[in-house]
């Protein structure tokens, strides 16, 4: 396999710690996945997560906010590919929570 230098963007291989064309260090592919396609997992999981746990907005609003900054950043590497799906999932759960804890604190202002 092989990866593309960063600045002079010649082909090398996996296996390089340094473009052999201008010498600039390569990045270091982790566990067989390509630089883009590193830290994709983790933005996914906290949307769904933030879909799943908006019922406790203790959990769903942390949870939908780091998912939907992880996503910005994976949209600005990843040229809008890789985030728009984590990213919209973490706004629904976000949107989802606050309405949540919006009705809960009205129903528990109304009760007392």
């Amino acid at each position: 396999m092989s990866i593309q230098c960063g600045e002079c963007k010649a082909i090398c291989n996996e296996t390089d710690a340094a473009c052999k064309s201008c010498g600039c260090p390569l990045p270091k592919i982790v566990g067989g996945a390509s630089p883009s396609e590193q830290g994709t997992v983790a933005p996914l999981v906290l949307g769904i997560l933030s879909l799943v746990l908006w019922i406790i907005p203790l959990f769903g609003v942390p949870l939908s906010i780091t998912g939907f900054v992880m996503s910005q950043r994976l949209c600005l590497r990843t040229n809008e590919r890789l985030g728009k799906g984590p990213r919209a999932m973490s706004v629904i759960g976000f949107a989802l929570s606050l309405l949540n804890a919006v009705i809960a604190f009205s129903y528990f202002i109304d009760r007392h």
